[in-house]
């Protein structure tokens, strides 16, 4: 029941922003979300835990203060939308097969007991990188290649059954693998974050997941690409997001079946278009999913999974609206102690 609750959870955080050059990509992240090293410390729901567990022991003191995590995770998928591309140009709509390789590393404080629950403190680091171009010579395509890095720091207060909220700041960086600069830096982000989530038992083989966020992301953005006859900020990408995220769990022993919604409100502090002043724009993308994972050990599991985001824009003059889907096949290790 801990490693089906362990997905619960990992499936419906965000792990890193992504973008690509100066493009409004900042907000798309991958198709699936792999395990955070701090997700498995949640285990809200104990049912039976009053009752006869046999001979008991004295629990052994731990010796170290805290809980050391690492996992690796590869995705392979087919992008119908690759480059986003708006609705009033649906022709130019092009698929592409990316592979997404995620290792990541984490430290957990022992917990803390305050009031009614408990407090767990955590560090991470990881790094992303995302390859488009690997059935295909589009030179366009390749060139949206990166490696992305993230730092999150995280307070979360577990009480109750199945409650959990969360304060975290997480800092990240994209650069371009495409050509000359190597790994030339293109974004970097400050993004603070407040999060009430519920995990909730609903019978013996089905759980539900719910949340809802809002973060604020600090922005900058490399003007490499840009023509110089435009005058772009560096933080154009600065934004508010509001998010709500529920999710089914249907668990049938190694395997796991989890449908699942999400919406988050975005809105851009400054935009700009074509370099002129800033304009008003709110975004709202809905994004359905559906996972089935097949855990075949404690320390991995594989998983096949489909994806379809809708991006409704207002304010502007370009059209950002836009509808892509993506699927594909994953595999997720990693270790805990």
């Amino acid at each position: 029941m801990s490693r089906f609750l362990s997905l619960a959870l990992a499936t419906t955080l965000p792990l890193a922003a992504q973008t690509t050059s100066i493009i409004d990509r900042a907000n798309q992240g991958s198709p699936t979300t792999p395990t955070p090293p701090h997700a498995s410390e949640q285990a809200p729901i104990t049912p039976g835990a009053d009752t006869d567990a046999g001979i008991q022991r004295v629990a052994e003191p731990r010796r170290i203060p805290f809980r050391f995590s690492a996992s690796f995770d590869q995705q392979l998928y087919v992008a119908s939308n690759v480059f986003l591309t708006p609705d009033d140009n649906p022709g130019n709509d092009t698929g592409a097969l990316v592979s997404t390789t995620t290792l990541s590393v984490g430290l957990d404080t022992l917990p803390v007991v305050v009031g009614e629950g408990r407090l767990v403190f955590s560090v991470g680091f990881g790094w992303q990188r995302n390859l488009h171009g690997l059935a295909t010579s589009d030179q366009a395509i390749e060139d949206l290649d990166f490696d992305s890095y993230f730092l999150p720091v995280t307070a979360s207060y577990r009480w109750g059954r199945g409650w959990e909220a969360r304060a975290s700041v997480t800092f990240g960086s994209i650069y371009s693998i495409k050509d000359a600069p190597s790994h030339e830096l293109i974004y970097r982000g400050l993004t603070p974050a407040l999060s009430l989530r519920k995990i909730s038992r609903l019978s013996g083989h089905l759980v539900s997941a719910a949340g809802a966020s809002i973060s604020v992301s600090d922005t900058w953005a490399s003007r490499h690409d840009v023509p110089p006859v435009f005058s772009y900020r560096d933080d154009r990408n600065d934004r508010v997001d509001l998010s709500l995220d529920a999710a089914l769990y249907a668990v049938d022993g190694p395997w796991t079946l989890s449908p699942s919604i999400r919406l988050v409100r975005s809105h851009y502090l400054h935009w700009q278009e074509g370099g002129f002043n800033s304009q008003d724009r709110d975004d709202l993308v809905a994004s359905a999913g559906l996972v089935v994972s097949y855990s075949f050990a404690d320390w991995g599991a594989a998983r096949a999974f489909a994806t379809y985001d809708l991006r409704e824009s207002s304010g502007g003059i370009v059209d950002y609206d836009y509808g892509a889907g993506s699927a594909g096949f994953g595999l997720s290790l990693g270790i805990r102690f």
